[in-house]
């Protein structure tokens, strides 16, 4: 039966290495031109040296450049990026709820801005793939510990999708060691290696390869809670063995794998480096011609005349070269290259292209003068917002898989505070509350400010348009629109109780004037009837 099984994941193994295979080809010319640190060329040596054959660097630079941008516009951990909210709206109102959830927030955006998770070493990583190759791979431990994230380069990965086009299935290549094996899964590792790495010597450094393959386990009792009756099934398959070494499972799905944009009938992404790649092939190779073309223009090639020299011809700097005698002729360049200002301009031209297509036009702001703070803040939103399909696609199928993990392994291991009455039994949301998906929104609260200020004329004539307006609730939802602390906003019933207050203080002070006025005027009359009556 474990044959049987080990059988059927290694026949899906290659099914799924067939059906990647002319991506590959993609990726290799992408890892050449534009990221040579990735390695879909062979089998490299670590820290081999990478450029050998790239010429311009405009392509690695954009590339570069874009990946950091998410980084600090997505995920930054020196911003809340994210905050929890009740589902239901009126539950999400009461205070109660909202500073658990804001202390949640809290207790998850430290752990993942922490060095001992090692979230933001690795989340950079995934934003490099995913510029470059359009897809990307992470994987996440099942326990709270050090190094939970780990991102898994493309090479490793095969991806399947389910019929609602989610990736729900990963199939992962891994290579150790024979002594690594041994380590790793003890007897189970099978009778050859463990021999091989009690051998020790080369034997035990053999490399051998495994696959990893988590898929949905469709055969299963939910009421048993244990590994084999998990949701995600975890089983590792040696490869050259053809046995199954280790099996258990996962509550939920441990790979995050984003893409950076799909098409229908495609399961893996396209990132700006497929994009950019016919661009950067074509810059790389006119920056070698053009190189070529500056040396020939410094050290030409020669023509000498025959037998016009005693010696070989000496051209280094301070040479003496020796007529022969009665020769007049001279030593010319072959040729020289005609003017390369043209070939500069072709130049210049595709490294803008390339710059446009990682979208250097949107992340750098062309500062005009006389522009105010507020205006510069509003046009970097308005570029920012061209993101937003591909800020769609990174919630769905990258933080939204990290939260929801982090925060069910930090519930299992008891890291969360208990849940208050009012949250029992309600369902829980993301909202992304970085830079970038702040800009995403900014069209709802620019809306609010527009059409307040259209108003304002009017309103200045009859105040009494005012009215149309629930200010209260205006100013809270631009208050939690751009996240601020909840703290920052006072109970609802304590400014309903204020102005309670305050209206009984004004009604008061009113009734303590009309019972003055009445009084004076009651002495004024009696003092006028006095006089009447004497």
């Amino acid at each position: 039966m474990a044959n049987e099984a080990a059988n059927a994941i290694l026949e899906e193994y290659d099914s799924l290495k067939t059906k990647r295979a002319t991506w590959e080809d993609h990726w290799r010319l992408i890892s050449l031109i534009i990221s040579p640190v990735h390695n879909f060329q062979g089998v490299k040596s670590p820290g081999a040296k990478e450029r050998q054959r790239l010429y311009d660097s405009t392509a690695a630079d954009a590339a570069e450049r874009l990946s950091a941008a998410l980084h600090s516009l997505a995920t930054s951990a020196s911003t809340r990026w994210f905050e929890m909210h009740a589902l239901d709206e009126r539950v999400d109102e009461i205070p109660e709820a909202r500073l658990w959830l804001r202390e949640v927030t809290n207790i998850l955006l430290r752990w993942l801005g922490s060095s001992a998770s090692a979230f933001n070493v690795n989340i950079a990583e995934v934003y490099s793939d995913l510029v470059n190759f359009g897809t990307a791979a992470m994987f996440i431990k099942p326990d709270i510990g050090p190094n939970m994230f780990v991102a898994r380069p493309l090479t490793e990965i095969y991806l399947k999708e389910n019929f609602d086009k989610q990736v729900d299935t990963v199939y992962r290549t891994v290579k150790l060691t024979a002594r690594q094996a041994a380590q790793e899964w003890g007897d189970d590792a099978g009778a050859n290696v463990i021999r091989m790495a009690r051998e020790g010597g080369g034997k035990a450094m053999q490399m051998r390869e495994y696959v990893h393959a988590v898929f949905p386990r469709e055969d299963r009792d939910p009421d048993l809670p244990n590994a084999a009756n998990m949701p995600f099934a975890s089983v590792y398959v040696d490869v050259d063995g053809g046995a199954i070494v280790s099996e258990g499972g996962f509550t939920d799905m441990p790979y995050v794998t984003p893409r950076w944009r799909k098409y229908t009938g495609e399961i893996y992404g396209r990132g700006p480096g497929m994009v950019a790649l016919p661009e950067a092939l074509m810059l790389n190779s006119m920056q070698q011609a053009v190189l070529i073309a500056m040396e020939t223009s410094v050290n030409p090639p020669l023509q000498i005349p025959h037998n016009s020299f005693l010696s070989p011809l000496k051209v280094q700097p301070g040479g003496f070269n020796y007529r022969a005698p009665g020769s007049t002729e001279k030593v010319e360049p072959l040729f020289v290259p005609h003017e390369l200002n043209s070939a500069q301009f072709q130049i210049d031209k595709r490294a803008e292209n390339i710059r446009q297509m990682f979208f250097g036009d949107l992340l750098g702001l062309p500062m005009m003068s006389r522009m105010t703070a507020e205006e510069v803040s509003q046009r970097r939103s308005d570029r920012m917002q061209l993101l937003s399909p591909v800020h769609f696609r990174l919630e769905s199928e990258l933080l939204s898989p990290v939260v929801r993990r982090t925060y069910n392994m930090l519930l299992r291991a008891g890291r969360l505070p208990e849940l208050p009455e009012e949250l029992r039994g309600e369902q829980f949301d993301v909202e992304y509350t970085s830079p970038l998906a702040l800009a995403q929104r900014a069209s709802e609260s620019g809306n609010m400010q527009r059409a307040i200020s259209m108003v304002a004329p009017y309103a200045q004539a009859d105040p009494g348009v005012l009215q149309n307006y629930d200010t209260d609730y205006i100013a809270r939802k631009v208050w939690n629109m751009h996240n601020n602390d909840p703290r920052g906003l006072r109970p609802e019933e304590e400014v309903e109780s204020d102005r309670q207050r305050q209206a009984q203080q004004q009604q008061a002070a009113v009734d303590s004037e009309n019972a003055v006025a009445a009084s004076t005027a009651v002495r004024n009359a009696s003092s006028v009837l006095g006089r009447v009556g004497g």
